[in-house]
């Protein structure tokens, strides 16, 4: 820290001119002790960044003994040979940045990007890894949150996706779940709380003080036969440090983990543009696809899946599209439901293609033979890898959405129940004649049958 002139003379009048020297020497010390770890840092970066030439290299000579070799046994060594070299280049990529983050060489971008994509987009690259463990991974954006802000997404991603990998690593049962919320706002700013739980071990207690701190608590874990977070949890802090926010977490052995972070943004101007579009377009005369936002609010929808998250998560979308929402955490109890309502208080209904006790294609199978409900449109949400619709599970289901679910993927969905049921309302309405019609063309085709033979 720096004196001025009148510190430095009211320092050498009360102590006397000795001790301002050695506080002057100090403060130079101090100063050149910083300027020599910020070197430090970028000189070590700068090795590790060499060092993972010759990492990449072994890796992809791996590959190719991998594929060339036929002999069952070399295959398994050289596949933990390439599992070793991938873990040691990830570990490099990751003492390289931190490196950089203490070195203070790392800069923010500032760009215009949606919260809501990025969420998904972490979501769906974990999907394959989260099946593997019978988990469910879902996200719940709250309705105050911005589409847009200016921001940094990568390093905004990279934290989250820390934090997500570190939930998954140890949880075994149960789900991972990513939550936006404001924390605060101005008129050109907001502060965004963002959270990622899960229902693993937990973190031991020994180890809350130090899980910030580099391989600091490596040996705890390993102790309790849990995987430590590594130095994601360091970037992360560094990171979120840049952004002018705080982290932490709450977490108590075998009931599971939160982090949380807050981070500054921009608020954006798209959003308000988007508003104005949106009311323009639904008041014209324009083609309905061209706008922006459809009416569905003819749409009556039930969502059947075990997970309070996700069914919260899906009717908070589908409500702020103007559907009608209903929700059921089994079949049974959804099958009660829609018999004791009937077909008009609904026209789809959401399933889970992983629903326990009655499955879901015996549900889709009781819906179709009921004469009161087999107008309903069944809309399966399957999981991320299972991409095939032939599977005669599926035989009774309109529809595929999979999960962790895509907001642009859920519309198209929307819109084509919407469309279905407005070609059905079409058909069933005489004042439109659309009936006569067809009997009109039937008839002119009769005819034109019997004047070419």
């Amino acid at each position: 820290m720096k004196k001025t002139g009148g510190d430095l003379n009211l320092i050498e009048g009360i102590f006397g001119e000795e001790i301002m020297y050695n506080l002057l020497f100090i403060q130079i010390l101090m100063e050149k002790i910083e300027k020599m770890e910020k070197e430090r840092g970028l000189i070590i970066g700068s090795m590790i960044h060499d060092i993972r030439s010759p990492i990449m290299g072994i890796i992809g000579i791996l590959e190719i003994l991998i594929e060339s070799n036929k002999n069952k046994e070399q295959q398994e060594f050289l596949k933990l040979a390439f599992s070793s070299a991938e873990n040691l280049l990830s570990l490099s990529n990751k003492a390289m940045e931190l490196s950089y983050l203490f070195s203070g060489t790392l800069k923010l971008d500032s760009q215009s990007f949606s919260i809501c994509e990025l969420i998904e987009e972490i979501c769906e690259e974990y999907a394959v890894i989260v099946q593997k463990k019978n988990l469910e991974i879902n996200w719940l954006i709250e309705s105050e949150v911005p589409q847009h802000v200016f921001g940094d997404p990568i390093k905004l991603k990279q934290v989250i996706t820390n934090l997500t990998y570190n939930a998954i690593k140890s949880t075994d049962k149960g789900e991972i779940t990513i939550q936006v919320k404001v924390e605060d706002e101005s008129s050109d700013k907001i502060t965004l709380r963002f959270e990622v739980s899960d229902t693993g071990v937990g973190i031991p207690k020994k180890c809350h003080d130090t899980l910030f701190t580099p391989f600091s608590q490596t040996k705890s874990f390993k102790k309790k036969n849990q995987n430590a977070p590594g130095l994601e949890l360091s970037i992360s802090r560094e990171i979120v440090k840049l952004m002018n926010g705080t982290i932490g977490f709450e977490s108590k052995e075998s009931s599971g983990t939160k982090f949380w972070f807050t981070a500054d943004f921009i608020k954006s101007s798209e959003d308000s543009i988007l508003d104005s579009n949106t009311k323009l377009l639904a008041n014209s005369e324009l083609n309905p696809d061209l706008c922006m936002q459809r009416d569905y609010s003819a749409v009556k929808a039930l969502i059947v899946d075990d997970s309070s998250v996700f069914r919260l998560s899906l009717g908070r979308k589908l409500k702020s599209w103007g559907v009608e929402v209903y929700e059921a955490s089994n079949t049974v109890n959804a099958l009660e439901f829609l018999i004791h309502s009937g077909s008009e208080s609904f026209n789809v209904v959401f399933i889970d293609s992983e629903m326990p006790n009655m499955s879901a294609s015996e549900l889709a199978e009781k819906i179709k033979s009921s004469n009161k409900l087999k107008d309903i449109q069944l809309v399966c949400l399957k999981p991320f890898s299972d991409i095939s619709t032939s599977h005669p599970k599926y035989r009774n289901f309109s529809r595929f959405i999979n999960k962790p679910i895509r907001t642009s993927k859920l519309k198209i969905c929307l819109d084509e129940v919407t469309d279905f049921l407005n070609r059905k309302i079409i058909i069933n309405d005489d004042s439109c004649g659309f009936s006569e019609a067809i009997k009109t063309y039937a008839e002119i085709s009769n005819l034109l049958l019997s004047a070419s033979e």
